[in-house]
């Protein structure tokens, strides 16, 4: 075995080795990720409108902001503070932590139907599933999308910055919700998009992604 093939084997045993910790804890408590997702489309369109309403140096337009990101704030400190509890647990630590990132992408393309997990990934591929179900990254990236768009909404020194950032924020909690949406109906047996085509190594006989989330 060569050290390259060495240290994969590596970083795919500590994986597994997590995913079995993860499949065999209690599920972890699924947030509404559909009232998350109209709370923070909420916040973000009433800091639009005080934007247009109010003008830039009024006291509405700073009110608006001072609350924005203090809720923005109050959200991504919350979810610090719960990640790092979780880091005292290990069925809570990511279970692809451990990978790189193209074997990250590899299990991701898995969850979503678009490739068959090998017999030998199926634990990886279905806890990191199980994990990103529960919905808890929209909460830390929410968060960080109303704080943005409200210090662009004060109208600080350089707020297109921030506006360009409060867009990529926005762009990233879409992203989140459709991964969210996808690992539910990978966990319900239900590939969004299956494709042919294996994970890196696949081996004859394997089963798909289906099959790992029924």
């Amino acid at each position: 075995m060569t050290d390259t093939a060495a240290r994969a084997a590596s970083r795919w045993a500590l994986a597994e080795e997590r995913a079995r910790l993860v499949l065999d804890a209690r599920p972890p408590r699924r947030l509404p990720i559909a009232t998350l997702t109209v709370a923070f489309a909420a916040a973000v369109l009433a800091l639009i409108a005080a934007a247009l309403v109010f003008a830039p140096d009024s006291d509405g337009r700073w009110v608006a902001a001072t609350v924005g990101v203090g809720v923005g704030f109050a959200v991504v400190i919350l979810d610090s503070s719960r990640t790092f509890r979780s880091s005292r647990h290990p069925e809570r630590l990511p279970v692809t932590r451990s990978l790189s990132g193209r074997e990250r992408h590899a299990v991701d393309r898995a969850v979503r139907g678009r490739v068959d997990a090998p017999d030998e990934r199926l634990d990886v591929v279905l806890a990191t599933a199980v994990q990103s179900s529960s919905g808890r990254a929209l909460l830390s990236t929410g968060g960080g999308l109303v704080l943005l768009t409200s210090v662009a909404v004060s109208n600080i020194f350089f707020w297109p910055l921030y506006l360009a950032a409060a867009i990529a924020a926005a762009v990233a909690v879409g992203f989140g919700f459709r991964d969210v949406v996808v690992a539910r109906r990978y966990l319900a047996g239900d590939p969004v998009d299956p494709r042919s085509g294996p994970l890196p190594d696949r081996n004859r006989g394997t089963r798909s992604g289906r099959s790992a989330g029924s």
